[in-house]
């Protein structure tokens, strides 16, 4: 088997490959940083700073599980 750096991820079934996955987490981590290098970068109204907070808070978990066995962490 290949020893892969990036997370398995399987959408409705279908496992990504390993570019796929790249691009999943490559994502997710410059979403994250605008999210929390901007404070207000959906808003500064409380909804938007709670819409970026959980966003935050479900990117969190999922980041979690990409790098629990990857030797990217």
């Amino acid at each position: 088997m290949k020893n892969t750096r990036e997370a398995k991820i399987v959408i409705n079934g279908q496992e990504l490959t390993e570019a796929q996955s790249m691009t999943m987490r490559v994502s997710i981590e410059t979403f994250y940083a605008f999210l929390t290098d901007t404070s207000t970068a959906l808003g500064s109204d409380p909804h938007g700073v709670a819409l970026s907070s959980a966003y935050r808070n479900r990117m969190d978990e999922i980041r979690n599980y990409m790098y629990a066995n990857s030797s990217l962490s």
